[in-house]
């Protein structure tokens, strides 16, 4: 008798998190976020009208932006283990993932998404090091970061000074 496959796996509990792109926020904030000339705009009076949104904004972020959970982190690395050509023993699993739970205590939870997944499922061959990980998900740990602080930077700027503001 064969054994047969259950017609549906079940849905882990916890899912990657899927970081908000420009086009879900009020496009006079979007626009300021993609210009070239961010910083110089500033204080400006357009850069002020989008103080509200740039708050509002920033308080969708946290969820994305706050520091990456074990769970997040366990969901992410889970087919990486699955596929690499030297997967640890549980017994070995359990230090290298307190590990790389400290080498990764400062990245943001939404760079552990399905695309950094796919980077790493498609770059690493080997068991990675944690130094490995943190590599793989630099630049969208960059990308989270600078948008938070531009965000931040928007909420807290002052007016110009002069006739010029």
């Amino acid at each position: 008798m064969s054994e047969r496959l259950p017609r549906r796996l079940p849905l882990p509990a916890l899912a990657l998190p899927i970081m908000p792109d420009l086009a879900q926020i009020p496009a006079p904030l979007a626009q300021l976020l993609a210009s070239p000339d961010f910083s110089n705009r500033l204080g400006t009076p357009a850069a002020l009208a989008v103080q509200d949104s740039a708050k509002a904004e920033l308080d969708r972020l946290a969820p994305f932006s706050a520091p990456v959970s074990a769970g997040v982190l366990t969901l992410w690395i889970a087919p990486i283990m699955a596929s690499v050509a030297n997967p640890r023993s549980p017994e070995a699993f359990q230090p290298w993932f307190a590990a790389l739970q400290m080498a990764v205590a400062y990245i943001p939870a939404a760079a552990f998404n399905e695309s950094t997944q796919r980077i790493a499922l498609q770059t690493f061959k080997m068991f990675p090091t944690a130094a490995d990980v943190c590599e793989v998900v630099a630049d969208a740990s960059r990308s989270i970061v600078d948008r938070v602080e531009a965000l931040k930077a928007i909420i807290n700027a002052k007016p110009r000074g002069g006739a010029h503001a």
